[in-house]
């Protein structure tokens, strides 16, 4: 590893959020949040980031080696927030035992993903310290 490289991990940004949003699917389904499959299809990501040749790259770049993104986004219909808390067109928050309740399609995926993408990302840098280390104390101690 190259001086200054510790800035750069690798991660492949889009596969992380390919999964995201195959895993928001899946609930939207198992949790029958399903009425046109406008909210289905409509499920999107966006990432930029500079990759090691200090180029801005950003979703479907073949250079997956890059610094944290400055952006990273996923983007819906806003009613979708709607349905994950029961609410909207033949929903019902459910508080007196009747209607759907939670359908819980987002928030849940959402925050187990951000924290595996946060181990990902400590392992990488990691990895990083790790061979920085080993190169200090080889070149001190060699």
């Amino acid at each position: 590893m190259a001086k200054g490289d510790t800035e750069y991990i690798h991660v492949d940004w889009d596969k992380f959020c390919q999964i995201v949003i195959e895993r928001w699917r899946k609930k939207i389904i198992e949790r029958n949040v399903f009425d046109t499959g406008n909210l289905y299809r409509s499920l999107d990501y966006a990432y930029r980031g500079v990759n090691s040749s200090n180029q801005t790259v950003g979703r479907g770049s073949a250079d997956i080696t890059v610094k944290i993104p400055d952006m990273l986004s996923f983007s819906f219909p806003l009613y979708g927030i709607y349905a994950d808390k029961g609410a909207g067109r033949g929903l019902r928050i459910k508080t007196t035992g009747r209607g759907k309740g939670h359908t819980q399609w987002f928030y849940g995926v959402f925050a187990q993903e951000r924290e595996r993408l946060g181990e990902m990302v400590a392992e990488a840098y990691g990895r990083a310290a790790a061979s920085m280390i080993r190169t200090i104390s080889t070149k001190n101690y060699g």
